[in-house]
C-alpha cells in the first residue's frame, strides 16, 4: 500500500483509510470483530483509520483503544482521525451541529479515554 506523507514532519499515513462510519449495529459491534478488522487492514497496509464520537455512539472509539491496549498491533503503526461537532438525541437523529470550542474540546477528551 502507497504511503503519504501529511506533511513534512510525518505522519506517514495510507493512500486507503479504514471508516468505521456505518458500525452502528449495536449486535455487531463487538471487541474481536474490531481488533480483527484493524488486524486485517494493517496485513492490506492501512494505516490508518477514521473515528467519530458517533460511529456506534461512541463504542467504536472505546473498543478501539482497548484494541491499542491489548497490543495485538503497535500503536506507533496506525494513524487515527477522528471529528466532532454532530450533537444526536437518545434515538440517534441529529439535532444540531456543535462547533463551539468547548464542544470540540470535550469530543477530543472524550476520543482520548
Amino acid at each position: 500500500m502507497e504511503k503519504i506523507y501529511i506533511s513534512d514532519s510525518g505522519p506517514e499515513v495510507s493512500a486507503a483509510i479504514y471508516s468505521f462510519w456505518r458500525w452502528n449495529t449495536p449486535a455487531l459491534v463487538n471487541q474481536k470483530k474490531v481488533e480483527d478488522i484493524i488486524n486485517y487492514n494493517l496485513e492490506l497496509g492501512v494505516n490508518t483509520f477514521d473515528h467519530s464520537d458517533q460511529y456506534g455512539n461512541g463504542k467504536i472509539e472505546e473498543l478501539f483503544g482497548k484494541a491499542i491496549q491489548t497490543k495485538s498491533f503497535k500503536r506507533e503503526d496506525i494513524v487515527i482521525s477522528t471529528k466532532s461537532g454532530i450533537v444526536k438525541d437518545a434515538k440517534g437523529k441529529t439535532l444540531y451541529y456543535d462547533l463551539s470550542a468547548n464542544h470540540i474540546k470535550e469530543s477530543v477528551n472524550n476520543s482520548l479515554k
